[in-house]
């Protein structure tokens, strides 16, 4: 949820905006976010199932991002 919204935890009253999931051709094989819209893109290519994964899941624990 950090990575996508920049919140912890959802608010009480829930998000003006709601968090969404879009698919793109982008040039790289990392997810990116666009925290003003609550938005998580994810990358489509032609990697194998395990090797996203891997990618997917250096960019949610990596600090790099943002996350502690």
């Amino acid at each position: 949820m950090a990575f996508v919204t920049g919140s912890e935890e959802e608010p009480v009253l829930g998000f003006e905006i709601e968090p969404s999931i879009q698919f793109s051709e982008l040039s790289g094989d990392l997810p990116t976010t666009s925290t003003c819209v609550n938005q998580l893109i994810l990358p489509l290519t032609e990697q194998g199932e395990e090797y996203l994964f891997e990618r997917f899941e250096w960019t949610f624990l990596n600090t790099y991002f943002g996350l502690q």
